[in-house]
């Protein structure tokens, strides 16, 4: 299904929605305009088969009347807007969480929504439980906003290597995932020890994509501490020997990290 025909704007909606009434105190009429604008515009594209919708910077500064990229990086990124749906800018595009408006549809638009919609609607949350995946939630707080950095380091430290994508979003088990390693493990609380992670990353031809598999190493699946272990201590690293860093046996794999132990002072 291509695009949402439930997007409406009804008179009630600056006194009943908390995060509309944000946007309008904060950018007055023309940013209230824009955020409906907007949203019409995301629901035109919206399609249920794809979780990110992404625009180019220029088209959305021409679109939305908006002449500098600074300009249109505050009203996008804000926090008022970002409580409405999460949108991330890398290069000059903007990707936008297509999942938060099946969210908005469901809490602000329940009761105008078609039979077809509703039955697109519950396929696709039907598919997520059974891949196991949760939608993210758009709401702030400290644990997004550490998601959300990493995201930057992420993509400031391997976005671009070989095959290796740029993270637009962590799926809800991802975000999950990682909140969970960090409250059991002391290690994956510091930007310093992810960094050095996402370099001995870089240090892997195999991980860029350079397999027979059709692996590319992702963000998500680094939050799996088995994982992180094998790229920390050098499981994937290119050597003389084997420049394309393919996957060492476990036995080297333990040897390398005994004697990266030592060497940090750790066995």
């Amino acid at each position: 299904m291509a695009g949402m025909i439930w997007i409406k704007f009804y008179t009630g909606q600056l006194e009943e929605s908390d995060e509309v009434a944000a946007i309008f105190e904060k950018f007055g009429h023309e940013g209230f305009g824009r955020y409906w604008h907007l949203l019409a515009l995301l629901g035109k594209k919206f399609s249920v088969d794809q979780d990110t919708i992404t625009l180019s910077g220029r088209f959305l500064r021409s679109y939305l009347r908006i002449r500098t990229r600074d300009k249109l990086s505050t009203f996008l990124l804000s926090s008022e807007l970002q409580a409405v749906f999460k949108a991330v800018e890398v290069n000059d595009e903007y990707a936008f969480d297509s999942r938060i408006l099946l969210e908005l549809k469901s809490r602000d638009f329940k009761e105008t929504r078609s039979k077809r919609d509703d039955k697109a609607y519950k396929s696709k949350r039907e598919r997520k439980k059974k891949n196991n995946i949760t939608p993210i939630s758009p709401a702030a707080g400290l644990e997004n906003s550490f998601v959300d950095e990493l995201i930057k380091l992420f993509n400031r430290t391997l976005g671009g290597t070989g095959k290796i994508k740029q993270c637009m979003f962590l799926s809800g088990d991802e975000a999950s995932a990682l909140i969970k390693l960090k409250q059991e493990k002391e290690f994956f609380r510091s930007f310093e020890n992810w960094e050095k992670v996402f370099i001995e990353a870089k240090k892997s031809s195999w991980l860029a994509g350079k397999n027979d598999k059709n692996f590319v190493l992702t963000l998500g699946w680094l939050m799996n501490d088995k994982n992180v272990a094998k790229v920390f201590h050098g499981q994937y690293q290119d050597t003389e020997d084997d420049p394309e860093g393919a996957p060492k046996t476990y036995d080297d794999y333990l040897r390398a990290k005994e004697a990266q132990d030592k060497a940090l002072g750790l066995a």
